[in-house]
């Protein structure tokens, strides 16, 4: 295989690791409740209770029922991987910011009403990615953001109050939405492409950092020839 191409596919690999186990343990938290025939709801966020506090953390693991899960895991994964994959060096920052700050506005604003599930921080992660586009105007970020939109784009629908029959957390996918902006506004990211550096790329970065630095260079003169006696074995 080129070497362009393990370099893509390790790219791939690499930007799907966190995104998966993020999902697997969703996943098997649902397991573990069918096969203990257990809810473990009490774990979610409740709004302005502090022993719920621990809702911020938890609640994005648990889900009502397998489509609850479904919904969820299929686009949080697909936009997780988006993230690591085209912004790595902001990667981490863009999960953790945006899973704890839509998990705190909630807990601050939200209805009083246990909230679960991972739709608030997906719906960060679908804002970062559009709005990032919209903020550094750069043509491939923004490329991404249209693909964002048109698959994502009906999400925009969650985030207006619904009725509580339907049991949809609208705040959280409101608040995520909120904490996707912000992010986008202060995290600004955009698509580069790797470059591969030769030798004397890394050579005139050597020279260029050395900008400033006095630097003292000694010329050195040849000596002569020293005079060389020759035996010849007979």
């Amino acid at each position: 295989m080129p070497k362009a191409q393990k370099s893509f596919l390790y790219k791939i690999l690499k930007a799907a690791i966190i995104p998966f186990l993020l999902c697997a343990i969703m996943i098997g938290i649902k397991l573990l409740e069918e096969h203990f025939n257990t809810s473990w709801y009490q774990y979610g966020l409740y709004p302005r209770r502090f022993e719920n506090l621990r809702g911020i953390i938890f609640s994005p693991f648990l889900h009502g029922d397998y489509n609850h899960l479904f919904n969820n895991v299929t686009g949080f994964f697909s936009l997780s991987f988006m993230v690591f994959f085209f912004f790595p060096k902001n990667g981490i920052k863009i999960m953790l910011l945006s899973w704890f700050i839509t998990g705190m506005m909630g807990w601050i604003g939200s209805r009083t009403n246990y909230h679960i599930g991972a739709s608030g921080w997906l719906y960060a992660l679908a804002a970062y990615l559009v709005f990032n586009g919209i903020f550094t105007k750069d043509k491939k970020t923004s490329a991404l953001t249209l693909i964002v939109c048109m698959f994502y784009g009906g999400l925009i629908w969650g985030i207006f109050p619904m009725p509580d029959s339907l049991r949809i957390s609208w705040e959280n996918h409101l608040f995520g939405a909120i904490t996707g902006i912000f992010l986008a506004y202060q995290l600004p990211s955009v698509i580069t492409k790797i470059q591969t550096k030769y030798s004397w790329d890394k050579e005139a970065e050597i020279l260029e950092s050395l900008h400033g630095i006095d630097v003292n260079y000694e010329e050195i003169i040849p000596r002569e020839q020293d005079e060389i006696t020759y035996f010849i074995k007979k």
